[in-house]
């Protein structure tokens, strides 16, 4: 199963930007045996907030999974129906101890 994000020729506010993405969906179980695979543990849950190709919110359970030994990393949404949607994933995570990235660095103008 193949969630599509898609430009559907609706205005935008001026400024604003859109992105055409897709997201890769499965039952739960297969998700998660998915990410079982990559031996990722659960770092993070929580209430997530994914956008509908006509922009409406949908909302559901957003969990952000980790081998910390490997640096790789998942981030998926279960939704109520027992759909769960992979909506990032990666390689190289690491901790990061640096400046925010809104915060000016030492020695910026402005």
């Amino acid at each position: 199963m193949i969630a599509w994000a898609q430009d559907n020729n609706q205005q935008q506010a001026p400024g604003s930007l859109g992105l055409t993405t897709v997201a890769p969906c499965d039952p739960v179980p297969k998700m998660f045996g998915v990410i079982e695979k990559y031996r990722e543990g659960l770092l993070f849950s929580g209430t997530g907030m994914t956008f509908l190709p006509n922009r409406q919110p949908v909302t559901g359970g957003l969990f952000i999974f980790v081998n910390q030994d490997k640096g790789t990393f998942s981030v998926v949404q279960v939704f109520n129906d027992g759909v769960a949607c992979m909506l990032a994933n990666g390689r190289d995570f690491e901790p990061y101890g640096g400046v925010q990235p809104w915060e000016k660095k030492q020695g910026e103008d402005g």
